[in-house]
């Protein structure tokens, strides 16, 4: 028999304490986690079985006024795999890989991550998902999504935007596609995948459904669009531009009716767009309006009764002097009436016009109009322009800014302040989106016109018959359409250079501002062309374009014409017939010389000219030959671009003005024998196998007989 000790005892006394003190702590802390902890340990254990996955919404239509689509979400399925559910992951790769002609390493580097849901490929058409489906893949699904799409490619690019991807999600990256991304998005929705406990998919259930996008009907025209980009593209590959602008917009609401950009971009597939194709330059830029601002110097002074419209102004026949400095106008005008200074866009008469107002109240008539600030328009990405208070302007500067320069301004700044004078004095807030509907086509907002009177019919009524004039008998005469009174006003602005820091002498914004009819204007639009070449005055580039925009505006909205005969000079305006359709390539422009002398009579407007010291005048390189004008240039200083072969048929800057050592200059030569004899004023004969030359001033002609007896 086994004695038992008391030490024996004592140790069996704690082992038996041990057991029930672990046993109280396991029974405490079941207690705990049964009371406190359930529902979380209840989550965690539905997160190990189920998945929650964010299921987009379909993004919301944008149509035109009469609700032609312009953008749209078109059903398509997305790819996707679940990794925990894979069995091979090489042999399902491989199969993936072949469907969705994809590579293999490619998708087996999306199954090694740590997400266990991944999208393979979205947007997959239902010929591809039909053969796929049918393998029965582990782990492989398809989702129902949308993908946006623009049934009419370009048309409207800069309007509509794009949209890019972020975190699988569709994003507005430009246009109304940012402006309206919330309400186009919608709202996503919920799946939820149930599994067993080897992660193998039980069931699929939504959860919450998603709400597919709102829909924003525009004041957009398609039809005026297409004709706007045609007509842009038009005069951008002809006259070899850098860009272009077209607005066009209803003077008493502010609904925008084509808004056209070039260079353009296709929304469809912005892989192959440049980063500046999708700047909006209608809106991103500022340029300076030259002669088209001469509306705001002139309804000023009529406004503050500092002038009459009967007035006679004189226009220094040509010259004015400024803190010291001499301004040439483009034509030594003597006695002007009041609408001739805007018929013939005297840059002395509105300097002096200008002066009459005085440097504040001009600055606060500028201000009245918009310029300085945003137009409002519901489109991303607008600057304000360059406007410098009063306090900040050079001696200058009131007869610069009078005419047109040293000031910025947005194409959509200058459409607006002429639809001032269009709609009788109201200014209006531009809007691309006429109203928004939900997903069942009910509405939940409409735009409403905002407008404020800041001229009084009186003077905006004179301004108008002052164009009107501008287009009938001034430098706009190319804008007329036969039948219908038609007011604008030309511009052509220089361009600063940042190399020479200054204004380039060859490089001008040329445009046309104008509206239609002039006594009930169903639109006004302006045409902004920047850097044509040879031709580069708003009244030879850009007028031409309102005028067959305006022809077609008619046609389209059933406008009668208003008068019974039109002036018998618009007969020779129309363009010629046989006009090749412009295509996107500059490559296809017609040769330079078959247009150098086109359009070169007839009034124009044109730019600020300080006469400095060191100045000279331009010379005459008319029907001199290239070595001819290569040693001239290199006398006096100047740096050419020649253009051609032959003679000197063209110029920038022209014969005359006013310019400075190392001055830019470009000139284009021809050996067109039409051509030469219109510049010369000479008839040449067609001499077989004829050599023209000329020499010092010296036509001559000679036969291959006769050069091999001369040498």
């Amino acid at each position: 028999m086994i004695s038992r000790t008391p030490l024996h005892r004592n140790r069996v006394l704690i082992f038996m304490a041990v057991v029930l003190l672990w046993q109280l702590v396991i029974l405490g802390r079941v207690f705990y986690i049964k009371v406190f902890e359930t529902d979380s340990y209840r989550e965690l254990a539905r997160m190990q079985k189920d998945d929650l996955i964010q299921v987009p919404a379909s993004r919301g239509r944008i149509l035109d006024r009469s609700l032609e689509p312009l953008a749209v979400s078109v059903p398509l399925e997305s790819v996707f795999i679940y990794t925990p559910n894979i069995t091979d992951k090489a042999a399902t790769a491989a199969a993936l890989a072949a469907a969705l002609k994809m590579d293999t390493d490619q998708i087996l580097q999306k199954m090694e991550g740590e997400l266990k849901f991944r999208y393979i490929r979205k947007y997959v058409p239902a010929d591809v998902t039909r053969p796929l489906k049918q393998m029965n893949l582990a782990g492989v699904g398809f989702l129902d999504e949308n993908k946006r799409i623009y049934p009419k490619g370009r048309l409207g690019a800069h309007v509509l935007g794009a949209i890019t991807y972020r975190n699988g999600l569709e994003v507005g990256l430009e246009g109304l596609e940012k402006q309206y991304n919330h309400a186009l998005s919608g709202s996503q929705g919920q799946l939820f995948l149930q599994k067993d406990g080897l992660s193998k998919i039980l069931t699929t259930q939504v959860i919450t459904a998603s709400e597919p996008g709102q829909t924003l009907i525009l004041n957009i025209d398609n039809q005026i669009q297409h004709i706007a980009e045609r007509e842009l593209l038009r005069v951008v590959t002809d006259n070899q531009a850098r860009r272009g602008m077209i607005v066009v917009m209803e003077p008493d609401s502010g609904q925008i009716l084509a808004l056209a950009v070039w260079p353009d971009f296709d929304p469809n597939n912005l892989q192959r767009s440049s980063q500046a194709s999708l700047r909006n330059w209608a809106l991103e830029q500022y340029f300076e309006p030259g002669s088209t601002f001469k509306i705001i110097t002139c309804s000023g002074v009529l406004e503050e009764n500092l002038a009459s419209p009967d007035e006679i102004i004189f226009c220094g026949n040509g010259y004015i002097s400024l803190s010291g400095h001499i301004i040439r106008d483009h034509k030594p005008f003597g006695d002007l009436a009041f609408a001739d200074i805007l018929a013939n866009s005297s840059d002395v008469g509105a300097i002096k016009l200008g002066l009459r107002m005085g440097e504040e109240s001009l600055y606060r008539h500028i201000r009245m109009f918009g310029f300085g600030d945003k137009t409002g328009v519901d489109l991303p990405a607008e600057i304000t322009g360059r406007l410098e208070p009063a306090s900040r302007w050079s001696g200058i500067s009131i007869g610069a800014i009078s005419m047109g320069q040293e000031i910025g301004v947005n194409a959509l700044q200058i459409v607006r302040a002429m639809g001032v004078i269009a709609n009788g004095g109201f200014l209006v807030r531009p809007m691309v989106v006429n109203r928004i509907l939900d997903d069942q086509g009910n509405l939940v907002r409409e735009m409403s016109p905002e407008r404020v009177r800041i001229l009084s019919a009186r003077t905006a009524g004179l301004i108008r018959n002052a164009l009107v004039r501008t287009v009938e008998a001034g430098t706009g005469r190319r804008a007329a359409v036969p039948g219908y009174r038609v007011a604008g006003k030309t511009g052509t602005g220089q361009i600063f250079d940042p190399q020479l820091k200054t204004y380039s002498p060859t490089d001008f914004t040329a445009s046309f501002i104008g509206f239609a009819p002039a006594d009930n204007p169903a639109f006004v639009a302006g045409i902004i062309i920047e850097a044509p070449r040879p031709l580069y005055h708003g009244g030879e580039v850009a007028a031409p374009v309102f005028h067959h925009l305006a022809q077609e505006i008619f046609l389209l909205r059933r406008i009668e014409p208003t008068e019974t005969t039109a002036p018998p000079e618009l007969a020779q305006q129309k363009p010629p017939a046989g006009v090749p359709a412009p295509t996107a390539s500059r490559a296809s422009v017609a040769p330079l010389d078959d247009f150098l002398l086109d359009g070169m009579s007839g009034p124009r407007e044109t730019v600020i000219a300080l006469i400095p010291e060191d100045s000279f005048l331009m010379p005459d390189f008319s029907g001199k030959s290239l070595r001819h004008v290569i040693k001239e240039c290199a006398r006096m200083g100047l740096l050419l671009n020649p253009s051609g072969s032959g003679i000197a048929v063209e110029q920038i800057p022209p014969a005359g003005v006013r310019i400075n050592p190392n001055t830019r200059c470009s000139v284009w030569f021809s050996n067109d024998t039409e051509k030469i004899s219109q510049l010369l004023g000479i008839e040449i004969f067609s001499i077989p196998r004829e050599r023209l030359t000329r020499n010092h001033g010296t036509i001559s002609t000679e036969t291959e007989k006769d050069r091999a007896e001369r040498r």
